[in-house]
């Protein structure tokens, strides 16, 4: 085995500085065989000498084949370098046996030629509009010191023309950059030196120049208007410094709401401007206003500046109260909810209950409050933070109500309802009737009853919005509209791609969290839906976001059940999907779905305290935690269950109950009352208070053992005193009886309940 190469020197030459692209390659060959014994060929490059990269790149070719490339130094100085490159193949990596007669030792020589050099490399010039900058020098170098010297410049502008002058000497160029006639502002130009008696290449000299204004830049202000903001710091000033003396200005504002109060000065005197009260008072909270002020010096020639002012309306905002109504003289929780709380310095100072007084104040992060009252004044109370500018601010009212005796009453409604709910503030019964088409209101006048409806086609569901400010309506078209209560005139509306599911009846309607959010179930377009909410804020319906981990399958479903106070909300998977999905529930403060804890499925009739502290799931009542408090049995065999309604308390079960069958002796309805205060574990079955026979008008108009009571609806008035139902022909209203004997009845053993499905 030989090893060849196809040069025995390298030789290399460039000029001086351009050395890009400059090397030499030198291939070996490998003659004969390999040895039997070697496994690995190693190769070993040496590099002595300063002219040539140590790093000297290999390309195996082929089997028998290398490269070698060769690089010169970039920064060599003029002048003639020798040295030797060695190479060595051997069988180990220490090279301590070298093979195919190596070493090969290869002279070389690197030759540069001197060139023309100018320097510095670039130049920078800092003046101001109207000045000329210092003088800076080129020293221009030759690679032969008694060479002609002489040259020729060049010069071209990117920007602006003319504010270069350029004076040659023997041996240097000297360079004035003038601003005489420029604005403020960065320019640049390239100045080529180009000899005439010498072969060296021209080189170009970068130029930087940056003229200031007369006027020194002005920086942005950005303001942020809160409870703490007074009006003095609705006004500012910022002080006019210039580069040069003896300049004088004016100054003007591009926006009426950013006034300016000083508007003329000389050097380093303010420009003084104040945001307009009025019209901040008119911006809609959270949102950002910018002006521009403008500083203008008086000769024409300067350059005015201008800078920015920003400002963010950030007050305190009440968008939701949870409740919104509460009864007389009882102790509530009250959830605050909106927006900005926590940027509030003193926030329980500042919050006002109207004429309540709050037991407790709990601020909950920036957006919620909690406060625990007693509603011991009835009327109407603008629940507000104030703010140090005496701003109205942006808030709610809390309707406390004294009871309302109502009297036994009918009112003929007729038509199939789908949902019902009941407004404490205006008392006043809204229904879905799916038969009319129509959204039917029943309104108490003081004396009696008084009914209306107004015609929506294809009407699915209905229920208050936050605050009972609006009626929230549902179609099975896709139409999502807003209602005044008052009038029942549409005051917004949005049609929805997806549509919304017809899920299973439950009576209780569209369910409504006190963060902002209405919950409904979109994507009709096959049995798999989602659990979506319109957002009254944004007026938008948006696809609820689940955490990946939690198990969900609205198979048919999902339908929801709310607390009065807008912070539990139950929601049923499905009841046609194997396995069965949990029930699902949220609390609106911290607003995750959860699986319940006692593996609840679904049912088709539930009713929430007021404040959800107590579920009654068919005819079982649950406690906040989902542990069972007991149930409510009947105990008559000849009557069945169809619909239970749970007092705002939740101390009692009110359960509807049916004849079984068409032979029963009495066919009436009839409302049993169990006790449901007791507390969880202590017993499996609520005690029995009362039973009465409903009046016979409330009808069920069914096949008895058909068990297709879905018609009847039944819901409570805020102070719990008065049952409300609801079938295909009328509205009954029943006071609730004043339990004085409250006889607890043995339970006889009753049939096992079967509930019928809602659709």
């Amino acid at each position: 085995m030989r090893i060849s190469t196809d040069k025995d020197n390298i030789s290399l030459q460039f000029r001086q500085g351009s050395a890009g692209g400059v090397s030499s390659s030198v291939t070996a060959t490998i003659h004969g065989s390999l040895p039997k014994s070697l496994t690995q060929l190693y190769i070993k490059i040496f590099v002595e000498g300063e002219a040539i990269l140590p790093n000297i790149t290999t390309t195996i070719l082929s089997n028998t084949q290398a490269r070698f490339d060769v690089f010169p130094r970039s920064t060599l100085a003029a002048g003639t370098y020798t040295g030797k490159i060695t190479f060595y193949a051997c069988s180990d990596a220490a090279c301590t046996a070298p093979l195919g007669g190596t070493p090969i030792t290869l002279p070389y020589s690197v030759n540069v030629i001197g060139t023309m050099q100018v320097q510095p490399g670039s130049l920078d010039f800092d003046t101001t509009e109207g000045s000329s900058a210092a003088a800076q020098v080129l020293n221009v170098i030759f690679p032969d010191p008694n060479a002609k010297r002489d040259i020729r410049i060049t010069t071209q502008y990117a920007q602006g023309q003319g504010w270069l002058s350029v004076n040659q000497t023997v041996d240097s160029v000297s360079v004035v950059a003038s601003a005489a006639a420029l604005a403020q502002g960065d320019y640049s130009a390239n100045l080529t030196v180009t000899p005439l008696a010498d072969t060296s290449p021209a080189v170009t000299i970068p130029v930087r120049f940056h003229v200031a204004g007369s006027l020194a830049e002005l920086d942005d202000i950005n303001l942020v208007v809160n409870a703490q903001t007074t009006d003095a710091e609705l006004s500012a000033h910022t002080p006019v410094r210039s580069n040069i003396d003896g300049v004088t200005w004016t100054a003007s504002s591009d926006a009426n709401w950013l006034v300016v109060t000083r508007a003329a000065g000389n050097t380093d005197d303010a420009v003084e401007y104040s945001i307009s009260k009025t019209a901040l008072n008119s911006w809609e909270n959270f949102s950002t206003h910018t002006a521009t002020i403008t500083i203008t010096p008086s000769q024409s020639a300067q350059s005015p500046q201008s800078f920015t002012v920003s400002v963010r309306k950030e007050l305190p905002e009440i968008d939701v109260l949870g409740p919104h109504a509460l009864m007389k003289d009882r102790e509530a929780m009250l959830y605050i909810r909106g927006r900005g709380f926590a940027k509030v310095s003193g926030l329980v100072s500042r919050l006002s209950l109207g004429n309540l007084t709050p037991i407790s104040i709990t601020p909950t992060g920036d957006t919620q409050i909690t406060v625990r009252l007693r509603a011991d004044v009835a009327g109407q109370h603008v629940v507000g933070i104030s703010n140090a500018l005496n701003f109205t601010p942006p808030s709610k009212v809390l309707h406390v109500i004294d009871t309302e005796n109502y009297t036994t009453a009918v009112v003929p409604v007729p038509g199939k309802k789908r949902s019902v709910v009941f407004d404490p503030v205006r008392k006043a019964l809204y229904a879905a009737n799916t038969e009319m088409g129509t959204l039917t209101r029943a309104r108490f006048t003081g004396s009696g009853w008084a009914t209306d409806a107004v015609s929506i086609p294809a009407i699915l569901d209905v229920g208050l919005g936050p605050n009972g400010s609006e009626i929230i309506v549902t179609t099975s078209s896709g139409t999502l509209s807003l209602l005044d209560p008052e009038t029942l005139g549409t005051i917004f509306s949005l049609s929805h791609p997806s549509g919304f599911a017809s899920v299973p009846e439950t009576g209780l309607g569209i369910s409504t969290t006190n963060d902002g959010r209405s919950w409904l179930t979109t994507d009709k377009s096959s049995s798999w839906n989602t659990l979506s909410y319109f957002d009254y804020r944004t007026r938008t319906i948006q696809l609820l976001s689940i955490q990946p981990e939690l198990r969900t399958m609205f198979y048919n479903g999902p339908w929801t059940a709310m607390s009065r106070n807008g912070e539990r909300l139950l929601v049923f998977q499905s009841s046609s999907i194997s396995p069965r999905p949990p029930m699902l529930y949220m609390d609106a403060s911290t607003s995750v779905l959860k699986e319940n804890s006692s593996n609840i499925e679904f049912v088709y009739s539930m009713s929430l305290s007021d404040d959800g502290n107590r579920a009654l799931l068919e005819q079982k009542v649950y406690d906040a935690d989902f542990k069972l408090i007991g149930e409510a049995v009947i105990p008559d065999a000849d009557y069945s269950a169809v619909t239970g309604v749970l007092s705002p308390d939740g101390s009692h079960v009110y359960l509807l109950a049916s004849p079984v069958s068409a032979s029963s002796t009495e066919k009436k309805l009839r409302l049993y009352v169990f006790d449901a205060g007791i507390a969880a574990g202590t017993q499996a079955t609520l005690p029995l208070s009362d039973s009465e026979i409903l009046p016979s008008v409330v009808d069920c108009p069914m096949s008895y053992g058909a068990r297709n009571c879905s018609s009847l609806k039944a819901t409570i008035s805020l102070d719990g005193k008065t049952l409300f139902f609801t079938d295909s022909a009328n509205l009954t209203v029943v006071p609730i009886p004043a339990f004085s004997n409250l006889n607890i009845q043995a339970n006889k053993a009753s049939p096992p309940q079967v509930w019928p499905q809602r659709h």
